[in-house]
């Protein structure tokens, strides 16, 4: 059994990545790739992943109850998502004229790409709001039985993401310092992200074993000093 927000979180990211790397590959100056057309895959693999993530940690953030999902369930989330997954990169690599044209060579972003940026702005500010009440109004689970997330670094994460989108709307060619913004921005939201779900569930394991140990050093040394209370009345008694 697991936390529904762990597993949905997990895949989320896992499906960024894939769609991240084919980002990558598509970005103007990669071998093979070096054509508008191709920019134009690039941003579509960028804005279809950042809004899986966006869409995900808004759904998280109006969702505070965290339910347990099965381990079949789980797997279930992994290929539903694995399989969107290659739904979107066969519809980019195959179909790009279907998705609106999201950069013009020699003239940047189009507006599509822009009011794209925009709205995942507004999504990220609206789970930063949701995750900071979050915060404010429940207190993280601290047992080490299943995973667990901590909504002040996601309330964090979810700022850096806001202002991250931001440099990404504004910035004219693809080699601009804003984009290099962007992207440190993002880093320290991943970092936020680490510190929200994987780094809190490493740690927390080791700190009720240590207090667990603590407890029961504590619970020998009480018995220890009753033995020997318990000999000294025997003593006196006889």
């Amino acid at each position: 059994v697991r936390k529904k927000s762990s597993v949905i979180l997990a895949v989320a990211f896992l499906c960024t990545a894939i769609l991240g790397f084919f980002h990558t590959l598509t970005f103007q100056g990669m071998p093979g790739f070096e054509t508008a057309g191709d920019m134009h895959k690039s941003m579509s693999f960028w804005l279809i992943s950042r809004s899986i993530i966006a869409t995900t940690l808004l759904g998280l953030a109006f969702d505070p109850e965290d339910s347990e999902i099965s381990q079949m369930q789980s797997y279930g989330v992994l290929s539903a998502g694995l399989l969107a997954t290659l739904g979107w990169g066969i519809l980019v690599f195959a179909f790009p004229n279907l998705i609106p044209l999201t950069f013009i060579q020699g003239a940047g972003q189009t507006s599509f790409k822009v009011a794209c940026e925009t709205s995942l702005i507004a999504a990220h500010i609206l789970a930063a709001v949701l995750f900071y009440r979050h915060a404010l109004r429940f207190q993280i689970d601290k047992s080490a039985e299943h995973l667990h997330i901590d909504r002040v670094p996601l309330f964090l994460a979810t700022v850096l993401m806001a202002m991250s989108e931001v440099y990404f709307s504004i910035y004219a060619e693809t080699s601009d310092v804003n984009v290099v913004i962007g992207h440190t921005f993002l880093l320290f939201s991943a970092i936020a992200i680490y510190r929200s779900m994987v780094a809190v569930n490493i740690h927390t394991p080791y700190a009720s074993l240590a207090a667990s140990t603590n407890n029961l050093a504590k619970s020998a040394e009480e018995l220890k000093l009753e033995r020997q209370r318990l000999s000294r009345m025997i003593d006196t008694a006889i």
